[in-house]
């Protein structure tokens, strides 16, 4: 009977543990970090200016970009004397990074204009006719003053 394991290795715990997974299993082990690296040795095309622009050393760039591709199982960038260029799956590769960091560029962006109260719903009710008159040109106000707010009225008329 096998043992069976309430944890999941990282591949810095046990390389060993999951280089036998079929390759598709391997993604979910890349970090935020490894697609920033990918996109920047993609926009500089030198992994000692990537490093440089993510505040790394050269070599551990360079591990960490084998490390990438060991996960992804093939080669991501073509080295030249020159620089470096995305192969196919490279290409595919920093498409993606760069669609994933910008969402979570984006996610932050929202959750900040959420904590400080730039963005939100603000709900509205009157009971009378009078009161929606007054309401609104506040409503329309407040939309123009914070274009990121959402503003919903609900009207409900009696039945006799």
């Amino acid at each position: 009977m096998p043992i069976k394991s309430n944890y999941l290795l990282t591949p810095y715990q046990n390389w060993y543990a999951i280089r036998w997974l079929p390759r598709s299993f391997r993604l979910p082990y890349l970090k935020l970090s490894h697609l920033r690296l990918v996109a920047a040795i993609a926009e500089h095309g030198q992994i000692q200016m990537a490093a440089q622009a993510l505040t790394l050393t050269q070599p551990a760039a360079s591990r960490a970009l084998a490390e990438i591709e060991k996960l992804v199982g093939a080669p991501l960038f073509e080295r030249h004397p020159r620089g470096m260029t995305p192969t196919t799956l490279g290409a595919i590769f920093v498409r993606r990074a760069h669609a994933m960091l910008m969402e979570m560029q984006d996610l932050s962006h929202e959750l900040q204009a959420e904590r400080e109260g730039r963005s939100g719903l603000v709900q509205i009710g009157a009971v009378t006719g009078p009161a929606v008159a007054c309401l609104v040109p506040a409503a329309r106000k407040l939309k123009a003053d914070n274009p990121k707010w959402s503003c919903a009225s609900m009207s409900v008329r009696r039945s006799s």
